[in-house]
């Protein structure tokens, strides 16, 4: 491939593949099935994050969830504080439609552009546009943590184990997912704000188990 280096025969097969669904998404982005294959996009964006991007030491894991562990909270809760609006949740959401009612009592509907940068589940009716929504950076910033618990294992046992690090971790994920959409089921929150920062439970729910 000259300047552009070698490549798999896989990986060329695959691409006519990748930019048909990407491009199919792009088109159809505001039907009510758009969101299954956003989420397609979404877990393959993931997975080829974590795949390419690896954590050196546990310290640097530790600090760095920590970081992002401080900045979701700040920009889920406490930005209304200070922008009078939460920053994540404007962001998530941007992509809703919305209307604005004008001074002749006409009412004019926009449609929303969809960033493919989170999961979507319809909960219900895909129509009512009512989504359970889990940001791109909830899977990959965790998911660091996990593939260097499961590099440990492989190094310490041969291959990742549900009883080793990857294990422990991967439970305090799923745990951490669960305190997530409990508290965004009972509406517990601050400020006000209609949505939760998940890494304020799956930060701590997947260090601790590996520290």
């Amino acid at each position: 491939l000259g300047p552009c280096g070698e490549a798999e025969l896989a990986t060329l097969l695959v691409w006519p593949l990748c930019l048909a669904l990407a491009g199919t998404w792009f088109l159809c982005r505001r039907a009510t099935w758009a969101w299954a294959l956003q989420d397609v996009l979404g877990a393959a964006v993931c997975a080829t994050f974590v795949r390419t991007v690896q954590l050196p030491s546990l310290e640097v894991g530790v600090q760095l969830l920590g970081l992002m562990f401080l900045y979701d909270i700040f920009m889920v809760f406490l930005s209304p504080l200070f922008f009078h609006k939460s920053v994540m949740m404007s962001v998530a959401t941007a992509g809703q439609p919305s209307h604005t009612v004008l001074a002749d009592g006409t009412c004019e509907r926009y449609d929303g552009e969809r960033m493919p940068m989170l999961l979507m589940i319809p909960r219900g009716d895909p129509s009512r546009g009512d989504y359970a929504m889990l940001g791109l950076g909830d899977i990959v910033v965790p998911g660091l943590l996990l593939t260097f618990a499961a590099r440990c294992d492989l190094s310490l046992r041969g291959a990742a184990s549900p009883l080793g690090y990857w294990g422990a971790a991967s439970a305090g994920y799923l745990a951490g997912l669960s305190c997530a959409l409990a508290a965004n089921m009972y509406h517990l929150t601050i400020n006000g704000v209609q949505g939760q920062p998940a890494l304020l439970y799956l930060v701590p729910l997947t260090i601790g188990p590996v520290s």
